[in-house]
């Protein structure tokens, strides 16, 4: 525990998962369920995202614009149609609000078969 720090995304986790909890490791998981929820922002405010469960996975994604794209290259546009199917989630990093944050992506090729 002595290598955690303030602010560490590993000592205080969230609801869903993040870029750190991939532990720097792509992921590949199979889309159990996509729905709608109204979030709190940090701002304060609420918005409605769309939220995906994986099989086996113990936090859902809050599915962003980038990801969405990256996952409807794969499966199709058709949202509820990813159910069932794999996608592999990566930690990087992006910009947001003006600075480099730790983000997941989703990789835009097929997962490889699991025997």
């Amino acid at each position: 525990m002595s290598s955690l720090m303030i602010g560490d995304k590993l000592a205080f986790p969230g609801q869903y998962v993040s870029a750190a909890e991939l532990m720097g490791k792509d992921v590949t998981l199979t889309i159990e369920s996509i729905k709608e929820k109204t979030l709190q922002m940090a701002s304060g405010e609420t918005e409605d995202k769309i939220v995906m469960t994986f099989k086996g996975a113990k936090k859902p994604l809050v599915l962003n614009k980038t990801n969405g794209k990256s996952i409807g290259k794969l499966h199709g546009p058709q949202l509820l149609k990813w159910v069932g199917k794999k996608v592999t989630l990566y930690p990087t990093t992006c910009m947001a609000f003006g600075q480099r944050v730790d983000c997941i992506r989703v990789r835009e090729t097929e997962p490889e078969p699991s025997e």
